[in-house]
């Protein structure tokens, strides 16, 4: 077996690893399962990528994340590697190639979500192709006391029966003590396994808070104070538009990004901002995610996330490059309720779960025991008035039953249409249909391999051409011309609706149960994530880098002295004495005997007086008077 250096000479044209780099890609290489923690920007895709290309055969990737795992596939391809994803976007006949390609030993990397893995065919397909090595991407969503768990990934359990002899490398750049534990159990860990940990601790980055009813303006000095890239995370998608035009008002370059977005859009600003055109990026928490740009310089957050993990990450997209860089969140007491408020809303009661089931069932006429595999149009909105709750609390619903396994709510692109044409070409000709909806019919079944068996995925620019040639240049029209005679099924994401997929037979409402896993135990976990930020944010009780890392299950070698909490203790260290000094003296003062004996109180006595008092140092008797603890 060659040496790992010399793949990543070949393919990256590196000259080195990164720490831990090489222990990793060694460890994975020889065949045993391996899990390596290592912060954002630390290199994961090098960990499995190297002996992905070492090991014989295909190495299978596992990640939640379309746009992550297309991202990848381009990268690995451009460095002349066999690369392709399968998913739920594809043609069934683009999904064979690729399957095909991976069995002939064509194909060196297959990425796949883990949904993929409740596919029988899939499994029975997988365990006849010769696979190296199974990789795990953000694996701390097999955890259910991770912060994004997600039931699919327990799913790679069953992948390991399958496979039982193929190592699996996870990895992730989060994960407390618990969560590094559960990992190792979900995914069978051998004996010869070992967990690689990366010190979380990063001496280029200040992070630091502070406290403002006024966040724009506070953003704005931070940014003036701090020059190059940023990035500004904020939760709802409209407050990504407004800030954005703010900092531009302002003489600050800024564009936002959000899931909202289409492809090119995010596309077109992503790179805009990579290549430093654009300098700040206001976004929600779907921008970021493989990003490659190490010279972020600030990270800001106007909105906190519900976790630690979360935070960390996000912050930790600053300062890749190991040059100084800053990490600030801008927090006031609405965020604690927002947190609270919002932690409530992902788990709505159970009652309004049954209602809004038991709605969905009766505007498409499903009855208890309605089969897998039908497609579901929902209005998001209308759903969410009908049952009186807000449109948060009805998205709620809809994810618990996703990760209930009841249904899936697919990742759809908005540029396509997904279609699926019914009946033979011969059908379709005794229907009584336009000679130009006739055309089009004829080209989908020609030119769009397996529309005739599944839902496929087409381009609404591509199909709109195909229509140029007809009086009526509108694809819509004459798509909805087959669908009117039932002659094409249609799914269009574009039209700010919502599409489900039923995965299990639906109960009815009234006999539903979520399981605790997803429901009570998971809202005690999360409850105490929750608090552990607020924590983060409102008790100064030690550095911020100090705090972090300890939530992590390490301990950092010294306190960072460059974050708020850091620098007011310096601050303060002056004052500790003078306290000494006057409590030694006597307890008890009167406020104008004290400031006349210690005139530097007189100076300072806003900062340092009310610091004593916070702290319980002294209080106030009445009549102006002190008394100073013993």
């Amino acid at each position: 077996m060659q040496e790992p250096l010399a793949f990543l000479t070949k393919y990256w044209g590196y000259d080195s690893f990164r720490p831990l780099q090489e222990d990793i890609v060694r460890h994975a290489a020889k065949g045993k399962d391996t899990l390596a923690l290592l912060p954002t920007g630390g290199g994961k895709s090098i960990c499995f990528q190297v002996p992905g290309l070492m090991r014989p055969g295909l190495c299978l990737v596992v990640s939640p994340l379309i746009a992550l795992m297309q991202d990848q596939v381009e990268n690995l391809k451009r460095r002349g590697i066999a690369a392709a994803t399968l998913s739920s976007q594809q043609s069934r006949a683009a999904s064979e190639q690729w399957m095909n390609q991976a069995a002939d030993g064509s194909l060196k990397f297959l990425y796949v979500s883990p949904e993929r893995l409740q596919n029988p065919y899939f499994l029975e397909w997988i365990e006849k192709v010769p696979v190296g090595l199974i990789a795990v991407d953000e694996a701390h969503c097999i955890s259910q006391w991770g912060y994004d768990f997600r039931p699919s990934y327990l799913q790679i359990a069953k992948l390991r029966e399958w496979l039982p002899q193929v190592p699996v490398l996870a990895l992730t750049a989060t994960a407390t003590p618990e969560v590094v534990q559960d990992m190792q159990e979900k995914l069978a860990f051998g004996n010869d396994a070992k967990v690689f940990s990366k010190s979380f601790e990063r001496p280029n980055l200040c992070y630091a808070v502070v406290h403002s009813d006024n966040k724009l303006e506070r953003l704005e000095v931070f940014l003036n104070r701090t020059p190059g890239s940023a990035v500004v995370y904020l939760r709802n998608r409209k407050k990504t538009e407004w800030v954005a035009e703010w900092l531009n008002q302002r003489g600050i370059s800024a564009t936002f990004y959000h899931g909202g977005l289409d492809p090119h859009q995010r596309s077109e600003r992503q790179a805009s901002w990579i290549k430093g055109i654009t300098r700040v990026m206001a976004a929600t928490n779907a921008f970021g995610m493989g990003i490659d740009k190490p010279d972020v310089r600030a990270v800001a957050h106007l909105d906190l996330p519900d976790s630690l993990e979360a935070y960390f990450q996000e912050a930790g997209r600053a300062g890749r490059d190991e040059a100084p860089a800053r990490a600030l969140a801008i927090v006031n007491l609405e965020d604690q309720h927002r947190l609270l408020e919002h932690l409530d809303q992902r788990f709505p009661p159970l009652v309004l779960v049954r209602k809004v089931v038991q709605k969905i069932m009766q505007w498409h006429h499903l009855v208890e025991g309605t089969s897998p595999g039908r497609w579901l149009e929902l209005n998001h909105a209308a759903l969410a008035e009908a049952c009186r709750c807000s449109q948060q609390e009805c998205m709620a619903v809809l994810k618990l039953m996703e990760q209930a396994g009841y249904w899936e709510l697919p990742e759809l692109k908005t540029d396509c249409y997904y279609l699926k044409l019914n009946g033979s070409p011969h059908a379709l000709r005794s229907m009584n249909i336009s000679g130009e909806a006739l055309d089009l019919a004829e080209k989908l079944m020609r030119r769009a391999v397996g529309i005739m068996e599944t839902r496929i995925p087409l381009k609404k620019e591509r199909l709109q051409k195909w229509c140029s040639g007809y009086k009526q240049k509108q694809a819509e029209i004459l798509l909805k011309e087959l669908e009117k005679f039932k002659a094409l099924h249609i799914l269009d994401p574009g039209k700010g609706t919502l599409w489900l997929k039923t995965r299990n037979e639906l109960p009815s409402a009234a006999n539903l149960v979520l399981p605790p896993e997803i429901y009570s135990e998971r809202k005690q976990i999360l409850k105490k994530k929750v608090q552990a930020v607020l924590d983060y944010a409102f008790k100064d009780v030690c550095c911020r880098s100090v705090g972090l890392i300890r939530y992590f299950g390490q301990e950092p070698p010294k306190p960072c002295g460059l974050c708020d909490v850091c620098l007011r203790q310096k601050k303060a260290a002056p004052s500790h004495h003078l306290l000494h000094q006057v409590r030694d003296e006597k307890r008890h003062w009167r406020m104008e005997e004290l400031l006349f004996k210690y005139p530097s109180l007189a100076e300072e006595q806003r900062h340092v007086l009310e610091d004593w008092m916070a702290k319980g140092y002294v209080k106030h008797t009445g009549g102006g008077s002190l008394e100073f603890e013993a």
